[in-house]
């Protein structure tokens, strides 16, 4: 009983006070851990939206240059019916 009658009242022993202490220190300590990992993954994820951009960079390069190799194999097609009706 004396431990609730603590509790209730407010009155904290030298020991409670320790354990809560170091119950605080452990979670600054997850806490720090916790801030890291979310640092990295924060780090991840920029790093993966960079990759994905100059990606998506390159596949619109690309299609623009199929585009032009579309149009001059057209033409060269045109050309060579031309030459062919000659």
């Amino acid at each position: 009983g004396g431990r609730l009658l603590n509790w209730l009242f407010g009155v904290s022993t030298q020991e409670d006070l320790e354990h809560v202490i170091g119950w605080i220190n452990k979670l600054s300590t997850e806490t720090t851990s916790i801030m890291h990992a979310l640092e990295v993954h924060a780090s991840l994820i920029n790093e993966a939206l960079w990759e994905t951009k100059a990606s998506g960079d390159a596949v619109a390069e690309l299609q623009i240059a199929f585009a032009k190799i579309e149009r001059e194999a057209w033409k060269m097609d045109n050309k060579m019916d031309g030459v062919g009706k000659e």
